[in-house]
């Protein structure tokens, strides 16, 4: 179910990963993590990571990590639905450059007015 968000209000909402298998992990477990929210236009994102041990725009809790929306950052995207694209890499002897990189796109349930 679409849940209407208005501008002027922060936004906070869970963040769930998985590996290819299924199983759950934090992003502390990566080596760096980009999450993008957009709406209409991918060029005009609201950008949350986890880059060089810093977090920003994520909160760990006990068991999940959020995602934590500014009412300002969000003021700046057109109405619409917010689709995310998220990006890890987690280091892996397996590769060349020695990490796995994993790019996940798709659509929240959630509608920007």
């Amino acid at each position: 179910m679409i849940q209407t968000i208005y501008k002027g209000t922060d936004l906070v909402f869970n963040i769930k990963l998985e590996d290819k298998d299924g199983i759950p992990f934090r992003v502390r477990n990566t080596s760096e993590f980009i999450l993008r929210l957009y709406t209409t236009n991918p060029a005009e994102f609201i950008e949350c990571s986890f880059k060089s041990g810093d977090l920003t725009g994520i909160v760990e809790e006990d068991r999940i990590d959020k995602a934590v929306i500014n009412s300002s950052d969000l003021d700046k995207l057109q109405s619409g639905l917010i689709y995310y694209s998220y990006s890890f890499k987690s280091p892996n002897a397996m590769f060349n450059d020695a990490y796995y990189d994993e790019v996940v796109k798709g659509q929240t349930n959630y509608y920007l007015k």
